[in-house]
């Protein structure tokens, strides 16, 4: 069994919402994501050879390609930006298990694509910040694999004193008046 600290692959197809609430400073200027060698120095974990699956556009590029990130998204873009990127995500593991870390936006979105459903008859609801949400699916005895199944969804057990239950949840707005199940 290897032991050796995993290496974090950092995808920009998975970047904050791209919306000026989220990315604009206090005094109005657009802030960007640190650089992958200000992550690698930083935290020494971070795989610098991997080659994000879902780059993002420069905001003033002319021909965007679909689902990439840039900036300004709408909400109908995001969901469509984290369903294209988790699709290729997924194709480049090659079934192996992933943890991936975003922001909630980014979660709920992925958490809606695997969920399979439209947002008027998605179970999911406001999500506790800190909080896990897992997918599982059965691999086939022809090596197909099944359908996603929601196991535990913002759970925030691990969470210690006063976080346990999640102290702020927060939604995306299609999905801000679905209740947890």
């Amino acid at each position: 069994m290897d032991l050796s600290p995993s290496r974090v692959c950092i995808e920009e197809g998975l970047t904050e919402w791209q919306i000026p609430s989220l990315l604009v400073d206090p005094n109005g200027v657009r802030t960007h994501p640190k650089q992958l060698h200000e992550l690698a120095e930083a935290y020494g974990t971070i795989d610098l050879s991997y080659q994000s699956l879902n780059p993002a556009s420069a905001d003033d590029d002319v021909d965007i390609p679909i689902g990439a990130p840039h900036f300004e998204e709408s909400e109908e873009a995001l969901l469509e930006r984290c369903a294209i990127t988790l699709k290729r995500i997924l194709e480049h593991s090659k079934g192996e298990s992933l943890a991936i870390v975003s922001h909630a936006p980014c979660d709920q979105a992925l958490a809606l694509f695997l969920e399979g459903k439209s947002p008027s008859n998605s179970k999911l609801g406001p999500w506790p910040l800190g909080g896990i949400t897992i997918f599982s699916r059965t691999i086939n005895n022809n090596g197909t694999f099944g359908e996603w199944d929601l196991q535990l969804y913002g759970n925030t057990e691990h969470m210690p004193g006063k976080y346990k239950t999640g102290l702020k949840f927060w939604s995306l707005p299609c999905l801000a008046h679905n209740k947890i199940e």
